[in-house]
């Protein structure tokens, strides 16, 4: 049994290289940090120094949710993601829910490897399939994806 006073140390997460990672999240998000713009821009400098190719794309939760998530299926397709995170501001919001089903739906069709073609187990990613990450905050994009991809 852990004793509640002494913290925790928890294994260093490698930060995987060469790899595609998707962010998705909420222009910002009402419980943000102040430092959010900062936090953001460091998982950017992580993403190069890892020879990471990284896109945030934001998604907007004051428009229908058909019209929020109209673009997101192109996106999704447009490239061989290893990873695709949706960031804690979208999941984390209680009045988003619907949105973010939304947006994980889209995500297991079009970037895990099924796909509207009816691609079979694997296929449509390269043969791989695009793992989901779930960041806390905007500067653990890069570890959180290094740990799904284990």
């Amino acid at each position: 049994m852990t004793n509640p006073t002494t913290p925790t140390t928890l294994p260093t997460v490698p930060i995987p290289r060469n790899i595609s990672l998707l962010s998705l999240a909420i222009p910002f998000p009402p419980t943000a940090p102040p430092n959010f713009p900062t936090l953001l821009q460091s998982s950017f400098a992580k993403a190069a120094t890892n020879n990471i190719h990284l896109e945030h794309h934001t998604i907007d939760p004051h428009l229908p949710a058909t019209e929020s998530l109209s673009g997101l299926p192109s996106l999704i397709s447009s490239r061989k993601w290893d990873v695709i995170s949706i960031g804690f501001g979208l999941r984390g919001n209680k009045e988003l829910t619907g949105l973010f089903e939304g947006v994980v739906n889209l995500v297991v069709e079009f970037g895990c490897g099924y796909g509207r073609e009816g691609q079979g187990e694997g296929k449509g990613n390269g043969g791989k399939r695009t793992r989901l990450a779930f960041a806390v905050v905007p500067d653990e994009i890069c570890e959180v994806a290094g740990r799904v991809m284990g």
